[in-house]
């Protein structure tokens, strides 16, 4: 018996046993291997996956309203990020690259969240030596001629793009404060991360299936669409295609009837009055639940029958066509000079100069930008139709000036404030909504909004020309996109930029935290091993 137990150990521990073992391990080795990419792709399976957001505001969840328009995307989406090389200005490239890592994360989830709609690439713009740079080819391709500091998110689907800059869209940023021998210095800090925000209301604009028909009214000496000239506006109608806008000409003498399917028409600019037919033909588009985007000259002050002011005062706008709006020149010894041309070129508004909360003027104001208005008029409100509203967005300095030029010639202007000439701020840009008089065509009724009547006066042709385009871009097409309802403000709450992370180096986090690692949990370990140990020996 003894040696039949001897020979049964030697075949246990022989090469054929060694083999059998061998391909076991190997077996569960290949199993194991194979479970474990089964759960990772199982947990790529949005309807399989289980996730816990622990953060205390919930930074890793998207918001409802994000997960409803992601769920209802009728198209492929494409983000293209150009962060990579773009930081913001000295002092603030600290906050410039924590909203950026907030924005990645924003898109990494929303990308995850939209069953495979929504493609994601970064582009780095740190070397630009290559010939064949792929962001500077993409940059070409999405019509981008540069990237500001602090780079960009690009939302596209085909032709139809949203650019979303990092300050004021994707965060809010304070300056602070350098400090003098009043008040101490305050570090420039991010108020608030706006990435899910801003990325989910590019995504529900651009995935909108809907092409506005925007018409510019010609045949009165209005700015000329098809005109590239530095006074021409083919830098605007080429933005605004691209922004999804179906845009033409429209003489209203020559062509009779505007269009039902026109929903904006832009009148920028007009030198020679409307007749009767015109007037009587854009009051009754007004009453349809038209919507418009106007300007006044700035080369005559007629303001008689016929004229744009004429022609909006019934919906509580009247440009003031006397004057044009001029502002000191600083010099370089900090004084300022009047008397000269520049002081009319010199008129643009400042954040504290736009209204808050407005979909036209919200982001510009937080993100510190400029709207340049050279050749302005004052505007004033008159009385708006039954159940109409006029709301003021832009407005000028205080030590503006209505220059009124010379009595026998209005256009000649010394650009010298004297005590008979207005003093600011003024209004220079109002929007006013108001119920529709008349029956609007089923063409111009606006999806999932009520009938109404729209219009939006900037007292600036100028500021719609092709020098002024790339300066005045966001603030046009929001403009633009405003008259036609396409807002697209979706409501979701800012993230908080502050972090809370365990400080190990300080109080006694560090010890603590040694005492677990180093002691507690070998021990534990230990502790089984000695368990296990003595259990197989009483066996």
């Amino acid at each position: 018996m003894a040696l039949n137990g001897a020979k049964g150990a030697e075949r246990a521990t022989g090469s054929g046993t060694r083999l059998a073992i061998g391909a076991q391990v190997l077996l569960m080795s290949v199993l194991a291997v194979v479970l474990v990419l089964l759960v990772d792709w199982l947990s790529e399976r949005p309807g399989l996956r289980l996730r816990f957001d622990l953060t205390r505001d919930e930074s890793n969840t998207l918001a409802p309203p994000t997960r409803e328009v992601l769920q209802r995307l009728p198209v492929d989406m494409r983000a293209d990020v150009f962060f990579t090389g773009r930081t913001l200005e000295r002092g603030f490239e600290a906050l410039g690259l924590a909203a950026q890592d907030h924005a990645r994360k924003v898109l990494r989830l929303l990308q995850e969240a939209s069953n495979g709609r929504l493609e994601c690439e970064e582009f780095d713009l740190s070397d630009r030596r290559a010939s064949d740079n792929r962001a500077l080819a993409r940059l070409a391709e999405l019509e981008l001629r540069e990237v500001e500091p602090g780079g960009l998110i690009v939302v596209s689907a085909g032709k139809r793009r949203q650019v979303l800059h990092l300050r004021g869209d994707l965060c809010d940023l304070d300056p602070g404060y350098p400090g003098d021998a009043t008040q101490p210095p305050i570090a420039p800090r991010i108020v608030a991360l706006r990435a899910e925000e801003a990325l989910v209301g590019a995504l529900h604009k651009v995935a909108s299936s809907e092409a506005p028909k925007l018409l510019f009214l010609k045949g009165h000496g209005e700015l000329d669409p098809a005109s590239a000239e530095q006074g021409g506006l083919a830098e605007l109608k080429l933005l605004l295609e691209s922004d999804g806008f179906l845009v033409d000409a429209f003489d209203v003498e020559k062509q009779g009837k505007l269009p039902d399917e026109c929903q904006l028409l832009a009148v920028v600019g007009p030198e020679q009055p409307f007749t009767e037919n015109e007037l009587a033909e854009l009051r009754r588009f007004l009453d349809g639940g038209g919507r418009m985007v106007a300007a006044p000259d700035f080369k005559t002050s007629f303001d008689g029958a016929g004229s744009l002011a004429e022609l909006l005062e019934p919906y509580g706008i009247r440009p003031r066509m006397s004057g044009l709006l001029a502002r000191p020149v600083a010099q370089a010894s900090g004084e300022t000079r009047t008397g000269l041309p520049l002081c009319a070129q010199n008129v643009l508004v400042w954040p504290h100069g736009m209204a808050a909360q407005n979909p036209v003027t919200d982001a510009l104001r937080r993100a510190g930008r400029r709207v340049y208005l050279p050749y302005a008029r004052a505007l004033e409100r008159s009385n708006p139709p039954p159940g109409g509203t006029v709301i003021q967005i832009l407005s000028s300095e205080p030590e503006d000036w209505s220059d009124l030029g010379d009595p026998s010639d209005p256009a000649k202007h010394d650009w010298i404030p004297n005590a008979t000439e207005p003093r600011g701020p003024f209004p220079v840009a109002l929007q006013a909504v108001y119920p529709p008089r008349g029956s609007v065509p089923p063409a111009r009724v606006v999806q999932g909004g009520r009938p109404e009547g729209r219009i939006l006066c900037v007292g600036s042709s100028a500021a719609f020309t092709n020098q002024l385009v790339p300066a005045n871009r966001d603030f046009l097409l929001n403009a633009f996109n405003w008259a036609s309802s396409r807002e697209y403000r979706v409501s979701v709450g800012a993230k908080s930029p502050q972090t809370r992370r365990i400080e190990a180096g300080q109080g006694s986090a560090l010890a603590r935290i040694h005492v677990v690692a180093v002691y507690l949990l070998p021990g534990l370990f230990l502790a089984l091993g000695l368990f296990t140990a003595w259990k197989r020996r009483q066996r």
